[in-house]
C-alpha cells in the first residue's frame, strides 16, 4: 500500500502526520506493507506523543549512481553537467531537507568540536536525511560523504541556507511555550521559598545589592520609570534571566526546592542552550521539543512552589533521634495516595515543626508542661495553642499560621497553617486529664479534627495536652508521642490521614520522679 506523505502543497509536517497516522496503523495492523513517500526526511516531521508511524518506519535509501568503474559519483553531478552550478544544487538539497536537518548539520559542522569531519555518532534521523538526499551513503556500518570537499562546501552552503530561513520551525511554539513554563516554575518556586524565609523583605534578601540594581535598572528602562527601590517592582525576579535566577538559587542558600543539585546542574546544561537559541533566533534542534517537554513534566511534579523545603531537606535538618521519628511519620503518611508533590512537602514541613515542638517541651518543660497541684491550676488548651503558634512563627513556617479561624469546616479551627496554592492544614488542640489508650484518644477527638479538612486536602493534625498524672516515664518518649492514623472507606482504601501528637505535660522534674 502506497501513501504519499505529502497530502497537499503547503500542508505542515504536523498536519501530514495527523492525516497519515490512523490509515497507516490500520493497514499495518491488517498485515499490509505500507510505503510512505515524501520529499522531506523523517527528521522534518514532528513526533507527537503516542505516534509511532514515522518512528517505526524503516528508511529505504535511493539507488546510488555509479560510474562504469563502480565508484560513487559526486553529489549533483548530473545536474551540474546540465549547467546548474554545484553550489545551487547543494543549497537546494539543504532547503528540501528542512530546518531540523540543517540544525543538526549546523551542530555537527560548527559546534561539536570535532577535529576531523566525520560521520560518526550522529543522530539516526539526521543519518536518514543525509542518505535519503544522496549527500551520504552507507558502506556496511560506515557512513560516507557523496560530495567532494564536503566540509568547506557544506559549511558555505549551510551558512547561506540558514541565513535565508525566515519562518519559525513547526515545533518552535511548543519549545517556546515549554521554556516559558519552565522559567515561570523556577521563579515561582524561588519566590515562594524566599518569602517563607524572609517575609516582606524577600526581594532584597534574595537578590542582594548587585542583582537588585540589575532588576531595578531593567525595570526603569522598560515600564517602571518611576520605580525608586525594589519594593516598587511587583516581582523583581521577572527582570532577571533564567541563568541569573539559577545563579541566585545557588548563591542564596534557599535549598534545592524539591530537586537534587545534580538535576539543577543538568537543567542548566540542557536548557540554557535552548533558551539562547530562542533569544538569538537560531534554529531549534530536533531534540529540543522532547527535552523541554520532559523538564516541564519533571519540574511540575517535583519542584516545590509552596515555599516548603523538600522532604529530604526537612528530614535532614533534624537531629538524628528526631530524624528517625520524622522518617517514620513520612512512611506512615505514604499510605495515603494524596501524599505526594507539594502536599507531601508542605505537610512534612508541619510534621518536622511538630516533632521539634514536642522535643522542645520534653527538654525545656515550659510552664504549660510543668506539674500542677489542682485542676484549677492546670494549663488551658489556649496555652498550648498559643505556644504552638509561636513555635511555628520561629520556624521556616513563620507568617503562615493563624489561630481561632472561623468558617473552617463549618466551625472555628484552633491553628491553621496556610500555603500559597490554597492548601491549608488544621491542627486541632485538645487537653485530657485521664489516662487513655491511643484508640480511646482517637475516638474522642479525631472526628472533629478530620471534619475541618473536608473542603481541603485530606490531612489534619491533632495536638493533645496530656495532663494525666502517674504516667510510665517510658511512655513519654518522643517516639511514643506522635503517630499517624488513617480513615478508610468500606473497601479499606485510605481517604484521610491525621497526625496525632501528644504533648507530655503535668511533668515533675526528673529529680522528683518516683517509681
Amino acid at each position: 500500500m502506497h501513501h504519499p506523505a505529502c497530502p497537499g502543497r503547503g500542508a505542515s509536517p504536523r498536519s501530514q502526520c495527523a492525516q497519515l497516522g490512523s490509515p497507516s496503523r490500520a493497514h499495518r495492523d491488517n498485515g499490509t506493507r505500507v510505503v510512505l513517500v515524501s520529499r522531506q526526511p523523517r527528521i522534518a516531521f514532528p513526533n507527537p506523543p503516542g505516534s509511532e508511524v514515522l518512528r517505526d518506519a524503516k528508511l529505504v535509501p535511493p539507488p546510488s549512481h555509479s560510474s562504469n568503474e563502480g565508484a560513487l559519483t559526486d553529489f549533483g553531478l548530473e545536474a551540474t553537467e546540465e549547467g546548474t552550478p554545484s553550489e545551487v544544487v547543494l543549497a537546494q538539497a539543504l532547503r528540501e531537507l528542512g530546518e531540523a536537518a540543517c540544525a543538526g548539520l549546523d551542530s555537527m559542522l560548527y559546534e561539536d568540536g570535532r577535529e576531523a569531519f566525520e560521520l560518526t555518532a550522529i543522530d539516526e534521523l539526521l543519518q536518514d536525511a543525509l542518505i535519503s538526499s544522496g549527500l551520504a551513503y552507507a558502506v556496511g556500518d560506515e557512513l560516507r560523504w557523496a560530495i567532494a570537499d564536503a566540509r568547506p562546501r557544506l559549511r558555505a552552503a549551510l551558512g547561506d541556507v540558514i541565513a535565508g530561513m525566515r519562518r519559525p520551525q513547526p515545533d518552535f511554539p511548543q519549545i517556546s511555550e515549554s521554556c516559558w513554563t519552565i522559567e515561570r516554575l523556577v521563579k515561582q518556586a524561588l519566590r515562594a521559598r524566599a518569602k517563607a524565609l524572609w517575609g516582606a523583605a524577600w526581594g532584597s534578601e534574595l537578590l542582594g545589592s548587585t542583582q537588585s540594581m540589575t532588576a531595578l535598572t531593567r525595570a526603569r528602562n522598560a515600564s517602571y520609570a518611576a520605580a525608586i527601590s525594589l519594593v516598587d517592582l511587583r516581582d523583581p525576579l521577572e527582570w532577571l534571566s533564567l541563568a541569573e535566577v539559577l545563579e541566585l538559587r545557588t548563591a542564596s542558600g534557599v535549598g534545592t526546592l524539591g530537586i537534587s543539585e545534580a538535576m539543577w546542574a543538568k537543567l542548566r546544561i540542557e536548557l540554557l542552550p535552548v533558551k539562547d537559541r530562542i533569544e538569538r533566533s537560531q534554529l531549534m534542534r530536533k531534540q529540543d521539543v522532547d527535552l523541554t517537554r520532559r523538564w516541564v513534566s519533571l519540574l511540575s511534579t517535583r519542584l516545590s512552589t509552596s515555599g516548603s523545603r523538600s522532604m529530604e531537606e526537612s528530614i535532614a535538618s533534624s537531629v538524628l533521634p528526631q530524624r528517625e521519628v520524622v522518617g517514620r511519620i513520612r512512611d506512615e503518611l505514604s499510605d495515603n495516595p494524596r501524599f505526594h508533590g507539594d502536599v507531601a512537602k508542605d505537610l512534612m514541613s508541619l510534621v518536622v515543626a511538630t516533632v521539634r515542638f514536642l522535643a522542645h517541651v520534653l527538654e525545656e518543660r515550659p510552664y504549660y508542661a510543668a506539674a500542677f497541684s489542682t485542676r484549677n491550676d492546670a494549663p488551658l488548651e489556649r496555652d498550648l495553642q498559643d505556644a504552638f503558634k509561636a513555635y511555628l512563627d520561629m520556624s521556616d513556617l513563620a507568617g503562615r499560621s493563624a489561630v481561632e479561624v472561623s468558617s473552617i469546616g463549618g466551625g472555628r479551627a484552633d491553628v491553621v497553617l496556610y500555603f500559597g496554592d490554597g492548601t491549608r492544614y488544621v491542627t486541632e488542640v485538645k487537653r485530657k486529664f485521664k489516662h487513655t489508650t491511643r484508640p480511646e484518644l482517637e475516638a474522642a477527638y479525631l472526628p472533629q479534627t478530620v471534619a475541618y479538612q473536608l473542603a481541603n486536602v485530606p490531612f489534619s493534625q491533632l495536638l493533645v495536652l496530656d495532663l494525666s498524672d502517674g504516667r510510665d516515664v517510658q511512655l513519654e518518649h518522643l517516639d511514643e508521642s506522635i503517630w499517624v492514623t488513617h480513615s478508610r472507606d468500606s473497601l479499606g482504601a485510605v481517604v484521610a490521614s491525621s497526625v496525632v501528637a501528644v504533648v507530655r505535660a503535668n511533668r515533675p522534674s526528673p529529680s522528683r520522679r518516683q517509681s
